[in-house]
């Protein structure tokens, strides 16, 4: 039985974002526990483990952002294909294109009743299409990247609980001023 060429590019997505966000957890804990660690080390060097782990963690979570909308917009594509045919069956319906379809219902209606009867079959269509193309949309939902909005959130979480935490140590560890 031969393979199919084109494996499911939504499967492949989730994934790589699964993936992305498991690594992306594990990140987090790493900056927050050298932020937790870090606190004997020299203030340059403390800055440049920050920006390293901060470069490190935003080029992940593009990453993941840019792989979950990809994959909702493939997943999209019929929606949209189906909403770009409602239009073109639209301006068919409120144009003059549809003459051909009024003259052959002039031999069995009057004019008038030929024309309506065009008007409605083909903004039926439109409505159906339309209506068909939106249930889709809704189903995917929406483009905004909400597993990697969700990272986002638990990577600051547990950097700011990290550095609540280095700095209390370290107002405990100084003497008080006198």
């Amino acid at each position: 039985m031969p393979t199919s060429p084109n494996p499911d590019p939504a499967g492949k997505v989730a994934a790589s974002v699964s993936a992305a966000s498991a690594a992306l957890s594990s990140s987090a804990s790493k900056a927050a526990s050298a932020a937790s660690t870090a606190a004997d080390a020299p203030t340059s060097e403390l800055l440049h483990t920050v920006a390293s782990e901060v470069r490190s963690l935003v080029q992940s979570e593009l990453t993941s952002a840019r792989r979950e909308i990809t994959g909702k917009a493939l997943r999209a594509r019929p929606a949209m294909a189906k909403l770009g045919a409602a239009g073109a069956l639209g301006a068919m319906a409120a144009g003059t294109s549809a003459a051909a379809l009024i003259r052959a219902l002039d031999r069995v209606l009057p004019r008038p009743a030929s024309a309506l009867a065009t008007t409605v079959l083909l903004g039926g269509a439109a409505a159906a299409l339309a209506a068909a193309g939106r249930e889709d949309l809704r189903r995917i939902g929406s483009l905004v990247p909400e597993q990697t909005v969700q990272s986002v959130k638990a990577d600051i979480a547990a950097v700011t609980e990290a550095t609540s935490t280095s700095q209390d140590s370290r107002q405990r560890a100084r003497p008080p001023r006198p």
